[in-house]
């Protein structure tokens, strides 16, 4: 069973499932918009119409790298898995720190 909200990386909709008998497991968890599989869920708080993308703008993030001292940059990843993977383009190092401060405030919610 499944239900919440989620997030599609192939079109960025933000849109909430909720469980249906007979709709169990991967098959039933797809994008309404692009029927792509690769959705992840939001936190609960997050209203649907909130724009939580970050990997919009900007078009290049700058990096530096922890091992060589290298400062450098890298077309946006298209996902925090992508970023993830990333390595130093001097000496391969995965032990980089991205410079580039993305802006992102979460929405006011009275508690």
């Amino acid at each position: 069973m499944f239900a919440g909200k989620f997030i599609c990386h192939r079109c960025k909709s933000m849109f909430e499932l909720k469980s249906q008998p007979g709709l169990e497991g991967v098959q039933a968890r797809k994008c309404p918009e692009c029927r792509s599989a690769d959705i992840d869920i939001l936190p609960s708080w997050v209203p649907l119409t909130y724009n939580m993308n970050l990997y919009d703008s900007p078009s290049l993030w700058e990096y530096e790298c922890h091992q060589c001292q290298t400062t450098f940059e890298l077309p946006v990843p298209s996902g925090p898995t992508e970023e993830q993977q990333r390595r130093c383009p001097s000496c391969g190092s995965r032990d980089i720190e991205r410079l580039t401060v993305l802006v992102v405030e979460p929405p006011l919610y009275c508690g």
